[in-house]
């Protein structure tokens, strides 16, 4: 199941709240009810909205799409409701022809990042944590079926995930991170986590500083090995990044103070990760686009039926500042999966400057204002100078941390791109937010525009 959130609480198009933040499942009524009003004559009331009872099914289709944002998926939504679908085909609220599910979120999705925010639309967040905790694990329950208030705290559950806690003078900066979220312990997810056959586990103890929280260890382990895995099911190769990538040359252990995981892939992997789509000729997207899109809707729908993560942010689109942003269901980590590009055109006088260069995004905060609406960060290539360590595996390799290419460990750049980001004095541990960071200048390579 997928869960989107942009952060607001409703997005008004012509009035009706179109694409709203929701729990995805298969069939989903919402996306479908958001695509009968994207594409019907007459903008009113959704069928789902207006019975409570629409639902929709799947049917097979060799249909589909490749412009927008997202990629095509081979399933077309039906429709069976105790009104009949004529009686909304009447009424222009359902389109004659048959959907995609991926045109369903697509053509919502579009047409929803085109409009302002309706702040009269807006709903008031639940304020109570406790509440919004007791939703997120009715969420991760398969047996719960959730109420629409229920659904409301999970929505806000996510959203202070997408929030960048300001510091405010006078505040000491060891107190502006992100509270800290009810952690479940991993004793009960199997021996291998708490015993001598975790080498993650046995090298902390016997090397890691005193004090060092190492159940907290163990959580960030566990995502970052669900993530390993499910990502492993669409075949896209990832890499640890940012401060990830820092705590794999640092401490060789999860940063204590980190709040999320990091990773990166490369935009020319999701274009050769794709079995190739056929484009429309008349279409403005390449084909290169087209197999990149095809490839995060492959790899969000294995999200979506694995259970194991939740999508709860995206910013940018896919060919350009990609941003993905994860939930682990049973840790409540977070991990960011940003995408790494080759230089835009308009970028041809940084290329004289400074060389060649591939770059990634990241938001909020005053991202806006710049020239194109996000913080861009700029390495040295870097894909042939990756290398595989053990880092966090349950299983250490016989040379060190210098893992084999056998499917263990976990591709990291080199240390000139830690410098890059953090400095020369990159060794040296500060702890500061994402907010702080670009306040006072401690990302390295954010490229002035």
């Amino acid at each position: 199941m997928l869960f989107f959130t942009s952060r607001v609480c409703r997005v008004a198009i012509h009035g009706t709240a179109v694409f709203r933040p929701h729990v995805h499942k298969h069939p989903c009524v919402v996306c479908d009810a958001a695509a009968m009003v994207a594409k019907a004559p007459v903008v009113g009331v959704t069928p789902c909205e207006k019975t409570g009872r629409h639902e929709g099914r799947l049917l097979d289709s060799t249909s589909s799409s490749s412009s927008g944002p997202f990629g095509c998926i081979t399933e077309t939504v039906g429709h069976s409701t105790s009104l009949g679908c004529a009686e909304y085909v009447a009424e222009g609220c359902l389109p004659t022809t048959s959907l995609t599910v991926h045109d369903s979120r697509k053509l919502a999705l579009e047409q929803w990042l085109e409009q302002g925010l309706d702040k009269e639309a807006c709903r008031s967040p639940v304020k109570d944590a406790a509440f919004q905790q007791r939703c997120w694990d009715a969420f991760c329950d398969p047996s719960r079926t959730l109420e629409d208030d229920e659904v409301d705290g999970v929505v806000d559950f996510l959203d202070k995930f997408c929030e960048v806690r300001v510091r405010t003078e006078g505040v000491d900066k060891e107190r502006t991170k992100l509270p800290p979220a009810r952690q479940p312990s991993c004793a009960g997810a199997g021996d291998e986590w708490v015993s001598g056959q975790n080498a993650f586990l046995v090298r902390l103890k016997a090397d890691a500083p005193v004090g060092l929280d190492l159940e907290r260890q163990l959580r960030f382990q566990r995502v970052l090995l669900d993530f390993r895995e499910v990502v492993g099911a669409v075949q896209l190769p990832f890499f640890l990044s940012a401060g990830t990538a820092l705590a794999a040359h640092r401490e060789r252990y999860f940063i204590p103070h980190d709040t999320d995981i990091d990773v990166g892939v490369f935009y020319e992997d999701l274009q050769q990760c794709s079995t190739p789509t056929p484009v429309d000729c008349a279409s403005e997207v390449r084909v290169g686009e087209s197999e990149a899109q095809a490839t995060i809707v492959r790899l969000l729908s294995t999200v979506a039926m694995d259970g194991r993560f939740v999508l709860f942010d995206i910013c940018g689109t896919v060919g350009k500042g990609l941003e993905m942003r994860f939930l682990h269901s049973k840790t409540e980590v977070s991990l960011d999966l940003n995408v790494y590009y080759p230089p835009l055109q308009e970028d041809e006088t940084l290329v004289a400057q400074g060389g060649a260069f591939v770059w990634m995004a990241t938001y909020y905060e005053a991202a806006a204002e710049r020239r194109h609406a996000m913080y861009r960060y700029r390495h040295a290539p870097f894909r042939n100078l990756l290398r595989r360590v053990d880092f966090c595996d349950t299983h250490e390799s016989s040379s060190g941390n210098q893992a084999s290419c056998s499917g263990r460990g976990f591709l990291v750049p080199p240390q000139s791109y830690v410098a890059e980001c953090y400095g020369a004095d990159w060794q040296t541990p500060r702890r500061f937010n994402y907010t702080e960071g670009l306040r006072e200048g401690l990302f390295k390579n954010i490229i002035v525009e």
